[in-house]
């Protein structure tokens, strides 16, 4: 390759913007919702509190219960905040264990991991719960669904959108059976909230969960939709907050985001936001068809949510891609950030059919609001340049798979790139030769062993890696997500 192109090709990792394509894990804060909660953290009061001070910062959490609750056309009082979807998930299922005792359960083998390993808790403790199979597009069977129903069934819980594929349950078909057998239904909508239209007016659905980050509120706050008369005890006891259903001092910062978060998405035109959505989809679809013949889709291109496209090219290792991805500063995912780090296949995509080659070959991508299509161009680029020179590029090394052992291992040399202080903060991990960044000292390291580059965040390792790998340095990796990414996700 010609020194001019090489010279191109970093400046577009380097100068150019950020693309950020994983709207699924979490969205960007919006700038509207960022300056409410500037404003809340001028109040001081307690919630609870009765004096004038207290008063003051209720008011901002009466107000955000109603913007929330308005979402889904519900009463302010039939909504309560939860420090996450994750919680307002386990507060629904355990309260119908702790209220109606042992009984049946039916939930989907593609919910997500908050729902599915409470349920494995509750068949520890002598439940019974059926796991509903979905089809090649990730959708449940109403027919299967009503050969599970059984007259100890105490609830039905089934996710809206999946957080992997984007694939839509018929949630208005679950919740009328659910009502006709007289079984509660619970419907897990952090995916769809906000983004589809939901009306608990006329969806007989007893409880929905959602949460803030996931529509460019802040992180840390959710919440729980609970229907009039419907059973529910807090799984948090303490204070009366929440009208005694969830105790704690509110979260009156992380409150106010979520209500100014919710009061933007009434007012986006959902309409022109889809069909942009549509458009972003579809475009990027074809872009990897075009560079990769065999790509294909998990879950529906055209009938799924069109803030979601899970592709599978089995040609190409996710982690190979996403490595290459992020050194281009374009940020995708294999999938929920939940399980980030693990080295198990994605349990949605297997449950779909796939081999657990096929879900090492795929790869999620999720769009928002701030999308556009020049980063779908840069995107383009980028791909071919993978396509053309991924065997010129550096390998790589996921958290999960490095270990103290093989960090020690006479033939391997992990390089920690951190500065003083981020080493200070964290001592380097065993067996690690620390070095300050400079072409010049990486050079004096043997050729003959494979190196490993770490740096805090991984990017840096990426950089340095490539540069040793074009100046002749065959066995060189770099540990993707660097130091902060292999300590959230080390077991060690």
């Amino acid at each position: 390759m010609k020194l001019f192109e090489r010279l191109y090709r970093n400046s577009i990792a380097w100068l150019s913007r950020n693309v950020y394509l994983d709207n699924n894990a979490t969205t960007p804060l919006d700038d509207n919702v960022r300056k409410m909660m500037m404003q809340a953290m001028r109040y001081d009061g307690n919630p609870s509190s009765i004096h004038m001070l207290g008063g003051q910062s209720r008011d901002i959490v009466e107000w955000a219960r109603e913007q929330t609750a308005a979402v889904i056309n519900a009463e302010p009082d039939e909504i309560i905040f939860t420090s996450s979807g994750t919680e307002a998930n386990n507060a629904v299922i355990k309260a119908i264990v702790r209220l109606k005792g042992k009984g049946h359960f039916i939930t989907a083998s593609i919910e997500h991991s908050s729902v599915l390993q409470v349920f494995k808790i509750m068949e520890s403790m002598g439940c019974e719960v059926s796991y509903l199979s979905v089809d090649r597009k990730g959708i449940i069977n109403i027919e299967e669904l009503k050969r599970q129903i059984r007259p100890d069934t105490l609830l039905i819980s089934i996710m809206h959108v999946n957080n992997e594929t984007g694939s839509i349950q018929p949630i208005a078909d679950i919740a009328a059976l659910a009502k006709e057998k007289n079984i509660l239904f619970h419907s897990d909508i952090v995916q769809s909230f906000g983004k589809f239209t939901i009306d608990v007016r006329t969806l007989p659905v007893d409880y929905l969960t959602f949460s803030a980050h996931k529509i460019y509120g802040p992180k840390g706050i959710g919440g729980l939709y609970i229907r009039k008369g419907k059973p529910f005890i807090p799984l948090i006891e303490g204070g009366h907050q929440e009208n005694g259903l969830r105790a704690g001092t509110e979260a009156l910062v992380n409150i106010a985001g979520m209500g100014k978060a919710c009061e933007e998405m009434m007012h986006l035109n959902k309409d022109d936001l889809r069909q942009h959505l549509k458009t972003m989809k579809r475009a990027l679809y074809e872009i990897f068809k075009q560079e990769f013949p065999d790509v294909r889709v998990n879950g529906d291109l055209e009938h799924g949510s069109p803030t979601t496209l899970n592709l599978m090219m089995p040609s190409v290792n996710n982690r190979e891609l996403l490595a290459y991805l992020d050194f281009f500063k374009i940020s995708a995912s294999t999938g929920s950030a939940c399980i980030s780090g693990s080295t198990e296949p994605s349990h949605v995509l297997t449950a779909m059919g796939l081999s657990a080659e096929e879900t090492n070959c795929s790869f999620r991508m999720g769009m928002g609001k701030f999308n556009d299509m020049h980063e779908v161009n840069k995107l383009r680029k980028v791909l071919r340049y993978f396509k053309t020179e991924r065997a010129e590029f550096f390998d790589y090394i996921f958290p999960a798979d490095l270990s103290s052992s093989q960090t020690q291992d006479s033939q391997t040399i992990l390089v920690d790139l951190r500065t003083r202080n981020q080493r200070k903060l964290h001592p380097p991990l065993p067996g690690a030769v620390c070095v300050n960044i400079s072409m010049k000292a990486l050079k004096q390291l043997p050729r003959d062993k494979e190196i490993i580059l770490m740096c805090e965040d991984g990017y840096l390792a990426n950089v340095y890696a490539l540069r040793l790998k074009k100046a002749g340095w065959q066995k060189v990796k770099a540990l993707f997500g660097g130091y902060r990414s292999w300590r959230m996700g080390s077991r060690e």
